[in-house]
């Protein structure tokens, strides 16, 4: 298991490696906030695909992830929280840094 600043360095390896040389990566987690950084997330109970889209599809219905007993990565669960306060985030904000811009302009 890597540590958290691993994690991130390899996703950014994962990231340059797709821009600059077009390879497909095929990631498996269980660590959500790896899969936002995804183009096109599956996620599998038992070995049976049960969700599948975009990280912005996927991560829209955070009370279904809750029931598959997904922990949800604390920026989403914010950007929940404002949501239903009144802030007008948009539905693909998903990445830290997208939030992050969300909430600037908000």
């Amino acid at each position: 298991m890597l540590d958290p600043f691993s994690r991130q360095e390899l996703a950014k390896l994962f990231a340059r490696l797709h821009q600059e040389l077009g390879l497909t990566i095929i990631q498996v987690t269980h660590l959500l906030e790896e899969a936002i950084y995804a183009q096109r997330i599956v996620v599998m109970e038992q070995g049976r695909v049960i969700e599948e889209g975009t990280p912005a599809q996927i991560f829209s219905d955070l009370e279904r992830l809750r029931v598959l007993k997904l922990i949800i990565p604390d920026p989403l669960s914010l950007v929940s929280r404002l949501r239903q306060a009144g802030f007008p985030i948009a539905a693909q904000a998903v990445t830290n840094e997208e939030i992050a811009r969300e909430i600037a302009n908000a």
